[in-house]
């Protein structure tokens, strides 16, 4: 266990012995026991009334002494809705705002009526230096009903509780006891002693204020002016206990309050954390109870029932989580009135299987990540889309190239040179005096032409064992002159601007130089351009296997109900029928060709990763060639999304002659959309990001990050295999038989995606098969699974349920889908 004790993070309420004040020393005493500010509104001194702990003064606006009124405790002041409040501006205070207090409380007696007055404020705390910043208890905001109104506005215009209100009414010209009690955003509020039934909880964040104000805000335009009594203002460093509140309810003053022994607040169950070792939630994890009374408190944590030592302060807090430090989490609270014990939090931490490392990048770098690869000295060569290729190597950048257009792609092909696709051409880049910068830049092919239209993306290139280069381009316009616009039914047209595809203008000429979009070329050693094979959409991802096949990543949309990984083969057609127009095979309009015939000259996608669950814009495929560095996937894919900033993992099998396979979840979380994967020569996957072009989930615009394996071996479906009656699922360890045995644990859900002109297909002919029958291999890794039929074209998703490895770990991912192109022939036996 790691842990160390630190100050307080997530606050204990803490309130105080308060009693009865009349001298200086009962002042003192009060102050030192949560009890902050105490204006009981029955006096005035010109034009200021003060209170009674530190003789804070309130200054009253547009008021005098002709507003004292009869009140719930003596006399109180009255309040004209006409600019008249008291208010008090601070700069050093030590103890305002209140609001941003860690634990805080605030009561008061008010009465007045509310339908009539909106947004009228009975308590505040803003700002004179802007209107932004605001903390308010008040009236509705509409005025039209009875309840009390919060309303807190962050300094950046965030609202986190943008009018939230009572259940129970307190502005119905009766006099009522409010009482505000809030750590750290685990907020309270009792009216007349009775805790109210809404959920005050919120996000708490920094609020410059510099203003406390009574019946109004104060604030650079003074506004939202209250009409009625407000009696008793008090405020607290401290969480008041509900037998407090009740007392006050019940007409004790602050001065009078008793002690109270620890009482917990907001404490109705452990808060339940499930992480992964390593990551950055299980590092610098903080613990701490709610808690009430009357301070000094003594504290002790415990794991599982037995004491930690020295873990007697208010927070418990760890630096790295391990597996070991996995259980139940309680902590004893003691004063000189009682005690008090919670279970405070249970903690499932799963080991650190794959650690997610970000890599530094200086200001002034925007790496908006094009293409990656490693150069035979170690060295990370990143192209980005802004046009620089950047050189990492222990941590220290350097600008190899500049001035390219948007690479998206990049290959090493010597000690000192790389290869480069860029939008009009493919570049071989040099630096031929070894000074860690590129000076020779020579074209080795341009043949597809260029346009300069967003869309015109030439990707790769990335080398086969024989030296060629194999790259793709993007196809966006329909490039002959009667395609002046795509040729979909206006219907199409219309759903598709509303999904954000952007049509090209209606004067658009096409450029007839532009030649080979949606292809996937070959240029061999000698620079003699191929194109290889064509049907081809925004093609964004490409690799070669260790066998020197290559496989290409497309992107879902029309034609592609889903984004597909497809195997590249001579002349193959791959389901998008605008490349054919460079195809010498084909002439006429590829658009008016019957989907039945395209389906039937259509190649099977490889794998198809469905779509939302498996990515939603899949990129560069990569395999693991670490020998055993990378954990227990070798030879196995990995594929990017850069939509969903994630990493999935895939392995092919070749049945009847066509590859098919299946996906699997591998790693959520990155900061950003995953663009491109390379391997570095220590076993480490580097992903670079971007989201620049689809849009990405995650908190950063770019990045560079990296997969970490610990060592520890994950419990995974290593592979999905098609048998001649079913599949047979390969774990990473051996299971337990008992969990593995019943056929209820294997849920098959199948379906396709349509073939059409349309933008993506839902999930289409879907339906359920039952488990027919459960057979656990000898050495127990395996486990073969028959099926009453099989479908070929249908996608297989595998959902498995309570499966235990012999060692007890449960599956990380329950999850795969196999994308069945052919059936194996049934054997004779």
């Amino acid at each position: 266990m790691s842990f160390r004790l630190r100050p307080l993070i997530i606050a204990f309420s803490l309130t105080a012995a308060i009693p009865s004040l009349g001298t200086a020393q009962a002042q003192s005493a009060s102050h030192a026991n949560g009890l902050t500010a105490f204006w009981p509104l029955d006096s005035v001194d010109g034009k200021r009334t003060f209170d009674l702990v530190r003789k804070t003064p309130l200054r009253l606006r547009n008021m005098d002494e002709s507003n004292l009124t009869s009140g719930r405790h003596g006399r109180a002041l009255t309040f004209d809705g006409q600019e008249e409040l008291l208010s008090h501006t601070y700069a050093d205070s030590p103890f305002l705002p209140i609001s941003q207090s860690d634990a805080f409380s605030i009561t008061l007696w008010v009465k007045g009526t509310g339908p009539g007055q909106a947004d009228k404020r009975i308590f505040s705390e803003g700002s004179t230096k802007q209107d932004t910043p605001l903390f308010n208890l008040g009236t509705d905001v509409n005025g039209q009903n009875k309840r009390l109104d919060l309303f807190i506005r962050s300094s950046n215009g965030n609202t986190p509780v943008s009018h939230r209100q009572s259940r129970r009414a307190v502005f119905d010209n009766e006099w009522h006891h409010v009482a505000w009690v809030d750590i750290n955003g685990s907020a309270r509020l009792y009216i007349d002693g009775v805790r109210d039934k809404t959920d005050f909880q919120y996000d708490k964040g920094h609020l410059d204020l510099n203003t406390l104000s009574i019946g109004g805000i104060l604030r650079e335009s003074p506004c939202c002016f209250f009409e009625g009594r407000i009696d008793s203002v008090a405020l607290w460093e401290s969480a008041l206990t509900p037998t407090q509140i009740g007392a006050l309810a019940d007409g004790v003053l602050p001065t009078d309050l008793g002690k109270a022994p620890p009482t917990l607040v907001g404490q109705d169950s452990a808060k339940k954390y499930s992480l992964l070792a390593g990551s950055p939630k299980a590092e610098g994890l903080t613990l701490a109870a709610q808690v009430a009374g009357t301070p000094p408190f003594q504290f002790q944590w415990h794991h599982d029932g037995t004491a930690i030592p020295q873990a007697t302060n208010r927070v418990l807090r760890f630096d790295k989580l391990t597996p070991e430090d996995s259980g139940t989490y309680s902590v004893d609270i003691r004063n000189e009135l009682g005690k008090a014990a919670a279970k405070v939090a249970g903690l499932d931490i799963k080991p650190a299987y794959y650690r997610l490392e970000t890599i530094p990048i200086p200001d002034d770098i925007v790496l908006e990540v094009g293409g990656m690869d490693f150069m035979s000295d170690g060295r990370l060569m990143v192209a980005t889309r802004r046009g620089d290729i950047w050189a990492l190597k222990n941590g220290r950048w350097n600008r190899f190239a500049r001035g390219l257009d948007e690479p998206m792609g990049v290959c090493a092909t010597g000690a000192n040179e790389i290869v480069v696709a860029q939008r009009p051409e493919l570049t071989r880049i040099t630096d031929t005096d070894n000074d860690g910068k590129a000076d020779l830049y020579r074209t080795i092919t341009d043949r597809w032409g260029y346009t300069g239209h967003m869309y015109e993306w030439a990707f790769g290139p990335v080398q086969d064992p024989q030296g060629n280069l194999w790259g793709t381009l993007a196809y966006w316009f329909f490039p002959s002159e009667q395609y002046q616009q795509p040729p979909y039914k206006q219907g199409d047209v219309a759903n598709l601007l509303r999904l954000g595809y952007i049509k090209p203008p209606t004067d658009y000429t096409p450029n007839p130089k532009t030649a080979y979009r949606g292809w996937c070329f070959k240029v061999t050693p000698e620079g003699d351009f191929i194109p290889w094979s064509t049907g081809l959409r925004s093609p964004n991802g490409i690799g070669v296997s260790p066998a020197g096949e290559v496989f290409v990543a497309d992107n879902q949309g029309e034609y592609f109900g889903t984004s597909p990984m497809h195997h590249i083969s001579r002349d193959a057609f791959h389901g998008h029928p605008i490349g054919l127009l460079w195809d010498d095979r084909f002439s006429g309009d590829p658009t008016q060709v019957p989907i039945e015939q395209l389906e039937a000259e259509k190649k099977p996608a490889a794998i198809r990763f469905p779509y939302g669950a498996m990515g939603q814009s899949i990129s560069q495929p990569v395999w693991d060639t670490t020998g055993g560095k990378f954990g227990p996937f070798e030879s196995q894919i990995f594929v990017g999304d850069q939509t969903k900033s994630m990493v999935m993992r895939a392995t092919l099998e070749k049945v009847q002659g066509t590859y098919q396979g299946a996906c699997y979840p591998f790693r959520k979380g990155f900061q950003c959309g995953v663009n491109r994967l390379v391997f570095s020569p220590t076993g480490q996957l580097y992903a670079g990001e971007t989201d620049r072009g689809w849009g990405a989930v995650g908190s950063e615009p770019f990045g560079l990050q990296r997969l970490v394996w610990s060592g520890d071996t994950p419990m995974e479906i290593a592979e999905m295999r098609l048998t001649d009656s079913g599949f047979a699922l390969d774990f990473t360890k051996p299971v337990r038989r008992q969990t593995a045995q019943p056929s209820g644990n294997y849920r098959f859900t199948h379906y396709r995606y349509k073939y059409h002109r349309s933008y993506g297909s839902p999930q289409i002919d879907k339906e359920t098969t039952e488990v027919a029958k459960v057979r656990v291999s000898k050495n127990r890794k395996t486990v073969f699974l028959t099926l009453p039929n099989l479908v070929p074209g249908k996608i297989y998703q595998l959902d498995v349920a309570n499966l235990r490895a012999e060692d007890g770990s449960r599956l990380r991912h329950s999850k795969a889908y196999y994308t069945l192109n052919r059936l194996k022939q049934t054997s004779l036996e």
